[in-house]
């Protein structure tokens, strides 16, 4: 039965004036209820974006703060001595190996060849190696090694592995000081302000 049948059938106007009012109640709830949902819809969105709102602005004012301790952070480890200082790895890894040179030659070592090995990092860090092929007098290793392992900045020794030199057999070389094939890698720390 359609609103308007149930119109007709009412014939008194108490009647009328009670399908009016159902007719009313019943257009006002499909009109209202949807309305009302959006609002309220509306009001959680808002709720959300108040709180996430709040967040932000929080962190905001967190962040002068962070930005102090990274500075202070920056300047402890600026005062490190232990790790190599420029600003790429390429560099990091040319610096060991200039200091690498620097130390073989003054202690009686000769490079025969070196490999650089692939970066590692881990907190901030690279590991820097380089591993190496040298010929050293057995008089020179103590020295040597003192040499790597004392340095600033830090490098250390690893993987090692020492073998004789060719012997050659003749009255003066009886009376020289034999020679060591070395084989290690040397490690050293990289820290750059970049990161």
């Amino acid at each position: 039965m359609t609103a308007i049948q149930f119109a007709g059938r009412v014939k008194t106007r108490d009647g009328a004036i009670a399908a009016a009012a159902i007719l009313g109640t019943v257009l006002g709830l499909l009109l209202i209820l949807p309305i009302a949902s959006a609002f309220r819809s509306q009001d959680r969105e808002l709720s959300k974006a108040l709180y996430r709102l709040g967040v932000l602005r929080a962190r905001a004012q967190l962040a002068p703060a962070a930005e102090g301790q990274l500075a202070e952070m920056r300047r402890r480890m600026d005062a490190l001595p232990g790790s190599l200082r420029p600003a790429t790895t390429a560099l990091a890894q040319s610096q060991l190996q200039q200091t690498m040179e620097s130390i073989a030659g003054e202690r009686g070592a000769t490079i025969r060849s070196t490999q650089i090995l692939p970066s590692q990092g881990r907190h901030g860090f690279e590991t820097i190696a380089i591993q190496y092929d040298l010929a050293a007098p057995m008089s020179k290793l103590q020295g040597l090694l003192y040499a790597i392992e004392g340095h600033v900045p830090y490098l250390f020794i690893d993987n090692v592995q020492i073998g004789a030199g060719q012997i050659q057999q003749s009255a003066a070389a009886a009376n020289q000081d034999p020679m060591l094939d070395l084989r290690w890698t040397v490690r050293a720390y990289h820290w750059s302000r970049s990161r």
